[in-house]
């Protein structure tokens, strides 16, 4: 793998995890087993969900290829959420919890590319 490779993973790993750490802290996620589970959950997702974004982009559209994706995200994470929600009663919303940090982290996204472009 080379360097080009590990950035963007591990960019994207980063700043996804702290942007969703941060939304996590705003749903009253507070304690050190959320705040791992949120940092787990984005290390299950994230990197596939880069992966099929940057390959499936060159074969459809970009925007429908990481909507999709995200949609993807945005259940699993939802649902992995929901499965932890008996044991961390923080939990409260685990759908309207994914679906916020994964709008923000995404969007965070497009404006970081944006920027890289300019």
């Amino acid at each position: 793998m080379n360097g080009y490779w590990i950035e963007v993973f591990g960019v994207s790993l980063l700043l996804t995890c702290l942007i969703e750490l941060v939304i996590a802290g705003l749903f009253g996620l507070h304690t050190k087993k959320t705040l791992i589970l949120v940092i787990l959950v984005n290390v299950l997702t994230n990197p596939p969900a880069v992966l099929v974004c940057r390959l499936g982009s060159s074969c459809f559209p970009e925007l429908a290829v990481q909507l999709v994706t995200e949609s993807l995200v945005v259940i699993t994470e939802a649902l992995i959420y929901r499965n932890f929600a008996k044991e961390l009663p923080q939990i409260r919303r685990p759908f309207l919890l994914s679906l916020t940090a994964n709008t923000v982290s995404w969007m965070t996204g497009v404006l970081f590319s944006i920027g890289r472009s300019l």
